[in-house]
This record gives C-alpha cells, structure tokens and sequence, in this order.
C-alpha cells in the first residue's frame, strides 16, 4: 500500500532507544517544550519544601516531574 503525500513528507523526530517508539512531530516537541517551561515558571514559586514533597509522593509525572526536579536543583544550588 503506498503511502500518502502529506504521511510520506511529514518531518518527526524520534525518541527514545528505538526509532520506531514514540514518533513526534516538530509541533508536538514544541508543544512539549513550552509546557515543560511554563510547570519551570510555576513550581519555581513555590517553596523547596512543597516541591520535594510533590516530588517524593509522586504527584506529578511525565514532563512535569523532569520540570519539578530542574527546579529542586536549582533551589539546591542556590541555598
């Protein structure tokens, strides 16, 4: 079955070990990209203490949890 014009021109960018898993397009990076930012803008308001307890009962998950754990570093570093 051939493939279509626009699935045969779309551009992705694969994740992960395999090239087949998790294929996402450039939109779908950017879209990840600017969540991760905006939960960076958030958790860094809260005090230390409130993020390293989401962090330890697992509240968040996903981009969010890598965006929790940026923030606990640099709240780390600077104390």
């Amino acid at each position: 079955m051939p493939k279509s014009r626009l699935r045969s021109n779309r551009q992705v960018i694969a994740m992960g070990s395999n090239l087949g898993q998790h294929r996402l397009t450039r939109s779908d990076v950017k879209i990840k990209e600017a969540a991760y930012n905006e939960k960076v803008e958030a958790y860094s308001k809260l005090p230390l203490e409130e993020c390293k307890e989401m962090y330890i009962d697992s509240i968040v998950g996903g981009i969010y949890r890598d965006a929790l754990l940026t923030v606990i570093k640099q709240k780390q570093t600077e104390a």
